[in-house]
């Protein structure tokens, strides 16, 4: 298996997560969109992307369309104001380099 999965592949939630994140990216990744790593644990979903250089606005206004679709695939969570923290799971999106 590969180790950027994570644990708990078996997980439904894992697995709900990711392809979540992934359906919303799509479309929406630029070249200087590095990676984008997920946690979940319990209610919360947190999801952090990872840039090459500065943030433009075009790229913050994808992200934010992104964050939104996956919002609404978890409405029966709570989710915080903003996507963000750290002692994420697995990366749902890996830049070749």
């Amino acid at each position: 298996m590969d180790e950027r999965v994570g644990p708990g592949a078996a997980d439904s939630r894992h697995w709900k997560v990711l392809l979540s994140v992934q359906r919303a990216l799509l479309g929406t990744v630029g070249p200087n969109l590095r990676g984008v790593a997920a946690a979940w644990d319990g209610d919360e979903v947190r999801v952090v992307c990872y840039f090459h250089g500065p943030i433009s606005d075009v790229d913050r206004e994808e992200m934010s369309v992104a964050e939104t679709e996956v919002m609404a695939d978890f409405l029966d969570i709570d989710m915080p104001e903003k996507m963000n923290g750290q002692g994420l799971r697995a990366w749902v999106f890996l830049r070749k380099e």
